[in-house]
């Protein structure tokens, strides 16, 4: 060093005459985004004064990182935002189980499903079951109420052309045959 240099202008002297920087102060969104947590995390460690820190100006958190670590909390481990967030190692243990569960659930959701379908099928069955066996007893008590009028064993039976069934008889219509063939329709084919 020359004579002449003063030495309060010396790099040596600049560095020795600064103080350190202020430690950073985070807002809590910022301080959860460090130690890895959410910002609820860091509410409720404010709320329980487990961690210190004050307000600024404009009332919102100021914590320094010693304050996170005094808390428990670990820093040095920030995380993205939640828009940006990558799944970390815990999350990344979690993920095959969650998808499982999903699966799981989506399972089960589809069984309980079809056996609800199952049990209304099985009910409208039953119903319509009850409804053709109650018609087919009205029926059967309509047909023995009617008056007989079978032909005798003695008096031959004409069948029209075409058959039992044909539209086209030769005979005059005669009141209620519609009635009497679903009767006997549904005595032939239960």
């Amino acid at each position: 060093m020359a004579a002449d240099t003063p030495l309060h202008n010396s790099p040596l002297h600049a560095v020795s005459d600064t103080a350190p920087p202020p430690p950073p102060r985070w807002s809590a969104v910022q301080a959860a985004r460090e130690a890895g947590v959410s910002r609820s995390t860091i509410h409720e460690a404010l709320k329980s004064g487990r961690l210190q820190a004050a307000k600024d100006d404009h009332g919102q958190w100021r914590i320094t990182p010693q304050a996170l670590i005094d808390a428990g909390f670990r820093t040095g481990k920030p995380t993205k935002p939640p828009h940006q967030a990558a799944p970390s190692a815990g999350a990344g243990d979690d993920a095959p189980v969650s998808a499982e569960v999903h699966r799981l659930t989506v399972e089960l959701v589809r069984a309980q499903t079809d056996a609800r379908v199952l049990e209304v099928e099985r009910d409208t069955e039953r119903r319509l079951r009850a409804m053709v066996e109650a018609e087919r007893d009205v029926l059967r008590r309509q047909l023995e109420a009617a008056p007989t009028a079978a032909p005798s064993a003695s008096q031959p039976v004409e069948i029209p052309p075409g058959g039992i069934h044909s539209p086209v008889s030769a005979e005059p219509p005669q009141a209620n045959v519609g009635k009497w063939r679903r009767v006997w329709n549904i005595l032939l084919h239960g």
